[in-house]
């Protein structure tokens, strides 16, 4: 049975730096090398003459028109090699060697059924074009009601907790091929935290689950370990002492992202201090902590997603619009998809909620969870929107962006805006968008300008024109330019004469499609782009 569905209440009541150079790494463009397209006529020994000046070598010449590939050190800059290479009269323009790909989909057969990963919300498959589902040495401890990851003998403290009949818990199918690394079940103080309710199963999988093995549905950052830490009993109800060891037992084991879709009733912290102390403990630690922001529909959050040290996510509907179940207010972050029962998925006649695999039958009411039985079922809550999160955050730390002020800074600033412009606390940021926040980098601004030299005014672009407002500290000629996420120059904007003063520009950007590009300042070796997303 395909398609079965609760309204899962664990959580319920428990419930800047500037962007410099376009972000250009091995997944986009081959390390050390650069393509010289020469005018025609050029004399090929002028041309040896050329690179051989720069320290670089020919490694490839065409065939059929009037370009070579040349490679150089890897330590060099390549920006500033570009530089010198174009101002040679005989080259027309140099470039980085990009990489093309197949656009990846995976084969799970009910990725279909994931709106939430489709290119109308998240766009999953074009993220994974940039990180390829992450990297096993990356943790994310997932806290919750434990994790169908193995199959072992039920202890017989817990046999009148589950329904099984062969007195086993046993792994999710579509679990076979997740990396797990060791966890702990502080409900019941031992080592093996598997899940007695259902709940954190699901959640498991938005992450992580097993993905492109022709079976069930995908997770985001199907390469990465996690961690399953056991903090809610049966009933999806934990204490503040056990949470916090959780939090603890987590960073120091290892765990780089502490997920945890569970809160208290809104706007009331009471209890929950030792909880904070421990999240402070992980946030300096280095860990990135995301918490669910609750599902009683009010204008405050729960805590510990109140805590300012904690990512706060609220819910979205298959039309991005705030789930009605979604808690918000002052604190905030972002959005991500959670679901509504209310919606149906355009086409099939499913609920659009989040779907996954867990339990045929969930710990609820008086029904106990059946841990050898499995199904793939929607389920709606700021629960199902918070792995997103993590799951982001982890592809970050896989990319190489490891700060946590960094991660935060690239989630916050490359989320689509929603609501009232700019940050509110109904929407926060806006709704995480990860092929944004995975194509860039995160360096110190360049000296010829005030801080953040270039704004975006509104972001993302709806129509065909980019208004954008620049501050210089002198007065300058300059060069704006688009790439797109290969490094391939787009369109060129030539500015005389900007004066030394915040003014605003509109740039024409009619015929470019849909996507994300980069909209690159240059002036001499001085440097800045911002992301922005075009949407036709």
């Amino acid at each position: 049975m395909l398609v079965r569905y609760f309204i899962i209440t664990l959580f319920m009541y428990l419930p800047l730096r500037g962007i410099a150079k376009p972000y250009l790494d091995k997944n986009h463009w081959k390390k050390g090398e650069i393509i010289l397209n020469y005018k025609a006529g050029t004399e090929w020994k002028r041309l040896e003459d050329i690179v051989k000046r720069l320290d670089t070598e020919i490694v490839y010449r065409s065939q059929f028109a009037n370009f070579v590939t040349v490679r150089f050190d890897e330590k060099r800059d390549i920006w500033e090699l570009i530089e010198r290479f174009e101002s040679f009269p005989e080259i027309l323009f140099a470039e980085p060697n990009g990489i093309a790909r197949i656009s990846w989909t995976p084969n799970d057969p009910y990725f279909y059924l994931q709106w939430n990963f489709g290119e109308d919300h998240l766009n999953m498959p074009l993220a994974w074009n940039i990180e390829h589902g992450g990297d096993s040495t990356v943790i994310v401890s997932i806290l919750d009601t434990g994790i169908a990851y193995q199959t072992n003998q039920i202890p017989s403290y817990e046999l009148d907790e589950v329904e099984s009949g062969d007195g086993y818990y046993h792994i999710s199918p579509d679990l076979t091929e997740t990396h797990f690394v060791e966890g702990y079940d502080f409900v019941n103080q031992d080592t093996l935290p598997n899940d007695e309710n259902g709940h954190g199963t699901h959640i498991c999988g938005t992450v992580a689950q097993s993905t492109n093995n022709a079976k069930g549905v995908a997770g985001m950052a199907f390469n990465v370990s996690i961690m399953p830490v056991r903090v809610l009993d049966e009933c999806g109800s934990g204490t503040c002492d056990m949470i916090a060891d959780g939090i603890y037992f987590s960073y120091q084991n290892g765990a780089d992202i502490l997920s945890m879709s569970l809160g208290g009733a809104p706007g009331d912290s009471t209890g929950f201090g030792t909880i904070h102390q421990a999240i402070i403990a992980a946030t300096n630690a280095g860990a990135i902590v995301v918490a669910a922001a609750g599902n009683a529909g009010e204008g405050q959050l729960s805590y510990p997603a109140g805590f300012e040290e904690c990512i706060a996510v609220g819910a979205t509907d298959i039309d991005t619009n705030l789930a009605p179940y979604s808690q918000w207010g002052e604190g905030i972050d972002v959005v991500a998809p959670g679901g509504d029962y209310n919606d149906t998925i355009p086409g099939t006649g499913y609920v659009a909620a989040i779907l996954q695999s867990t339990y045929y039958q969930l710990n609820y009411g008086s029904q106990k969870a059946t841990v050898d039985s499995f199904c793939y079922m929607f389920l709606q809550g700021t629960s199902m929107a918070t792995p997103h999160v993590s799951a982001l955050a982890a592809l970050l730390i896989s990319h190489g962006i490891t700060n946590p002020s960094d991660i935060k800074q690239a989630i916050y600033s490359t989320c689509i805006d929603l609501g009232a412009p700019g940050y509110d606390t109904v929407f926060g940021y806006g709704i995480i968008y990860p092929p944004a926040c995975l194509a860039i980098g995160i360096e110190e601004p360049n000296e010829i300008v005030s801080h953040q030299k270039l704004r975006i005014l509104q972001n993302p672009i709806r129509g065909d024109y980019i208004e954008l407002e620049i501050s210089l500290v002198q007065r300058t000629n300059a060069v704006l330019c688009l790439f797109n996420l290969l490094g391939q120059k787009v369109k060129d904007f030539s500015l005389n004469g900007l004066s030394s003063r915040k003014q605003k520009l509109k740039l024409e950007i009619k015929g470019l499609t849909s996507g994300v590009y980069f909209l690159r300042f240059e002036k001499g070796q001085n440097i800045e782009s911002q992301k922005i997303t075009i949407i036709e």
